[in-house]
């Protein structure tokens, strides 16, 4: 998280993106709930819904497309078959690829982040340490949002 926040924080995404010809194309919105939202009860219920979706639902389907299906198939068109801990070279190289094309905001934070997790899961060989880890990281994210205010890393 430390790295992510860093990296988008230096402003090296920017200029990347600025190089690409595309920093109109991939900005995001700014939405604070604490000024947005007036009513307590409707804030608090968004947050709550927000930091569900963040936590534990993002976590559990991107981790589900990416290392269930997608660096596996990679791997072998039979991809039910294929251990996380037996995936070649080809296949660790499909997560960062797709975490730059997914969070293009964030493509080089995201490309460390996912280069990680993918060399956490291939030493392991557990799938459900990518999504802890994601769930953590999208927690850790989420208060250091809220807290420092930082709504463009939301």
């Amino acid at each position: 998280m430390v790295a992510w926040i860093a990296a988008c924080e230096l402003g090296i995404e920017p200029a990347v993106l600025a190089w690409m010809s595309a920093s109109e194309t991939v900005a995001r919105s700014q939405f604070n709930p604490f000024s947005e939202i007036p009513a307590e009860g409707l804030r608090a219920t968004f947050l709550a819904i927000r930091f569900a979706g963040l936590v534990l639902v993002v976590p559990v389907c991107e981790e589900l497309f990416l290392r269930g299906f997608v660096m596996r198939y990679v791997q072998s068109p039979q991809w039910w078959t294929v251990s996380l801990s037996q995936l070649g070279v080809r296949a660790l190289i499909v997560a960062p690829v797709y975490g730059a094309l997914t969070h293009p905001g964030e493509a080089v934070a995201a490309v460390v982040w996912f280069s990680l997790i993918t060399w956490l899961v291939a030493r392991t060989g557990r799938f459900w340490d990518a999504v802890v880890a994601h769930g953590i990281t999208n927690l850790l994210l989420g208060l250091y949002v809220c807290v420092f205010g930082q709504w463009h890393l939301w």
